[in-house]
């Protein structure tokens, strides 16, 4: 049964194959060429009992999808320097999304270590008044003083739990703002680096222009020169035409406001003060 399931999937292809052939004379080639593109990009395998390996198939399959858009990428230009754009505009807006969610991280983790604290410390002080309460209630046919010095002693004992516990919940406080003003910093840090970068790809999207402007009018430069004519003078060639690809004056203009557009809004500066709010 695998064989004639084989045998029929060969002969589905072999008469799909005819049929695509005639779709792409009927196009033209350009159309022809975008549509090889999409047909190998999307390129699917029927499962089969015999045959390859799935995972290999896979594979190949990205790793041609890979090389096309490299191939993409270096047919002109315009889309190196599209492609540059866009990966800077992708690994800048990671790194300050990852920041933002550390600060947040960092913060929110403080705010609970903090209260966390606090109210663990309010609880042992309240159990240990009432201990001492009842240890106090059952010593009561003791002498007054007694009484009184072990409800000192309870009392003394409370207010130093509660201090070291104000001073650890201010310890943490203050690490968890050097953190985010730290944080604030490798971010102003990373926005400002990336401005400066958006700032030099204009002009370095003008020189990759004029350099592929260059290359190309010395591919287009004629070999032979002009004839001698009759009075001594020569017949020259006129001027020679613009070579393609050579850079326009627009153009930088265009690349800057693409990478205007593709910056992300900044993220918010968190607020070292809902720390300090929640401090006892």
């Amino acid at each position: 049964m695998a064989g004639d399931q084989e045998r029929r999937e060969g002969r589905s292809e072999g008469e799909a194959a005819p049929r695509a052939a005639q779709a792409a004379d009927a196009s033209g080639p350009g159309e022809r060429r975008q549509r090889l593109r999409t047909d190998i990009r999307d390129a699917s395998f029927p499962t089969a009992v015999r045959g390859y390996e799935r995972r290999a198939v896979d594979t190949y399959v990205e790793r041609v999808n890979r090389v096309i858009a490299e191939l993409e990428v270096g047919s002109s230009p315009q889309a190196a320097v599209k492609h540059a754009l866009d990966r800077v505009g992708d690994q800048t807006s990671g790194v300050l999304q990852r920041a933002r969610q550390a600060a947040e991280e960092i913060t929110g983790t403080a705010i609970a270590e903090a209260e966390e604290t606090i109210s663990q410390a309010k609880a042992e002080a309240e159990q240990i008044l009432e201990e001492l309460k009842l240890q106090a209630h059952q010593l009561r046919g003791r002498s007054k003083e007694e009484a009184d010095e072990i409800l000192a002693r309870a009392k003394a004992g409370a207010e130093e739990l509660m201090r070291d516990a104000q001073q650890q919940a201010r310890t943490v406080q203050d690490q968890a703002e050097a953190r985010v003003r730290e944080l604030q910093a490798d971010t102003d840090s990373a926005w400002e680096a990336r401005g400066k970068l958006l700032e030099d790809l204009p002009r370095i999207a003008t020189e990759l222009m004029e350099v592929a402007g260059g290359a190309a009018a010395r591919l287009q430069r004629p070999k032979g020169k002009g004839i001698a004519t009759g009075d001594g003078g020569a017949k020259g060639s006129g001027s020679a035409p613009a070579p393609r690809g050579q850079l326009r004056p627009e153009e930088p203009t265009l690349a800057h406001s693409r990478a205007q557009k593709s910056r992300p809004r900044r993220p918010p500066t968190p607020d070292p003060g809902r720390i300090s709010s929640t401090s006892p």
